[in-house]
């Protein structure tokens, strides 16, 4: 089958940009991986939010209900290195259970 994600928004996101020296915190620049076993989609970078709405849309391909995970992960997009801001998972028998989940 089919799944459908709407990756909607984040909210009170740890910050993870510092300057001076750690003296003064800055937002963070999140993007969020979402991953269906090997199929992968990354989203848009929203710059300098520590609540951000991305309002995006992907179709996943099912093969095993349950059994398979949505798995999103959240970063803070750097120039060096990408901060892990965290992760959430969903086993797709809740979703065959519920039809539409809200996560």
């Amino acid at each position: 089958g089919i799944v459908r994600v709407h990756l909607r928004e984040a909210k009170d996101l740890q910050s993870k940009d510092k300057y001076v020296k750690g003296l003064i915190e800055g937002k963070s620049d999140p993007y969020a991986l979402v991953r269906v076993g090997t199929q992968l989609c990354t989203s848009q970078v929203i710059d300098e939010s520590l609540n951000p709405v991305w309002n995006e849309t992907y179709e996943f391909v099912v093969h095993e209900v349950p059994g398979q995970e949505l798995e999103v992960e959240l970063f803070d997009k750097d120039p060096d290195q990408d901060d892990f801001l965290g992760r959430m998972k969903l086993d797709f028998g809740e979703v065959l259970q519920a039809r539409v989940l809200e996560e």
